[in-house]
């Protein structure tokens, strides 16, 4: 609702704009000439290049995030794959120091325990 307000608005605009300036002017590319062109055309027709390539420049910068977040995300996936792997690497190797102390007979004393 609030984009077909807009678009009203912008074409009231627009349209009042064109009313008064109806002068022609002749536009140059280079070597070509476009002669007995309305001066609001050439405005508009600018305006819409513009935002064009505006609208070009917001997709490329998307893509180009769109890639890096993709990266980022594989990076995260393998750094937890070996977050895990090193999780149970160290549960085996308490297990395996538990074992030890009990078959030699050492009992678990910490220095630092009030008992």
């Amino acid at each position: 609702m609030i984009t077909l307000v807009f678009v009203i608005l912008f074409g009231v605009i627009f349209s009042y704009f064109a009313t008064i300036n109806t002068g022609q002017i002749t536009v140059n590319f280079g070597y070509y000439q476009v002669h007995n062109i309305p001066i609001y055309l050439a405005i508009l027709v600018s305006c819409a290049v513009g935002m064009l390539l505006a609208v070009i420049l917001h997709f490329l910068k998307y893509l180009s995030a769109y890639f890096i977040l993709g990266k980022k995300e594989k990076d995260l996936k393998e750094t937890n794959k070996r977050i895990a792997e090193l999780t149970r690497d160290l549960h085996k190797l308490e297990l395996e120091n538990t074992k030890l102390k009990s078959t030699q007979g050492k009992e678990d004393y910490d220095e630092d325990s009030l008992g």
